[in-house]
């Protein structure tokens, strides 16, 4: 029986980005910092990105001028769309094609205002896990959504529609 990877890799994301989250939820908590050679783990846009396959594009590869969607650590994690890259060069950014990309700012701890459920109580490692999950399958959403426009915009212009 044939496996297709992505549709694989897609459905290992979730748990792979809410165990990966969750521990560094925790060390955050204790102050720890990892050892100066230790890559920071992966965010869940990065994870999100590389499920839906979406390549890196480094800073000098970014056109000045484009549709730069703005992920965050909260939810719902995409914002409005701005015109140009992030001020900040080192801010990973994913092609989403046709001149739209995906800025990953989700660094850093939960931003609010949080959705009703987890608004005025302390956070419980499973809500993290939910709020992680729930980003994952918004930023997936996204993502799907935002590739589906493309093409339907470009069949509309080639008049193939």
């Amino acid at each position: 029986m044939k496996t297709n990877p992505s549709r694989a890799l897609s459905a290992a994301a979730p748990l792979l980005v809410t165990g990966v989250l969750l521990a560094w939820t925790f060390s955050s908590a204790g102050q720890t910092q990892p050892p100066s050679g230790q890559q920071q783990p992966d965010s869940v846009v990065a994870v999100a990105a590389a499920a839906q396959g979406l390549p890196l594009v480094s800073a000098q590869d970014q056109p000045a001028f484009g549709t730069y969607w703005e992920a965050y650590n909260s939810l719902p994690p995409v914002t409005v769309p701005l015109p140009c890259p992030p001020s900040d060069p080192s801010t990973p950014v994913y092609a989403l094609g046709g001149g739209h990309f995906l800025a990953d700012l989700s660094a850093g701890p939960l931003t609010g205002p949080l959705p009703p459920p987890y608004r005025h109580r302390a956070l419980s490692a499973a809500d993290y896990a939910a709020i992680v999950q729930a980003q994952m399958d918004e930023l997936q959403s996204f993502i799907v959504q935002d590739q589906a426009w493309q093409l339907s915009a470009q069949a509309s212009r080639n008049g193939t529609r």
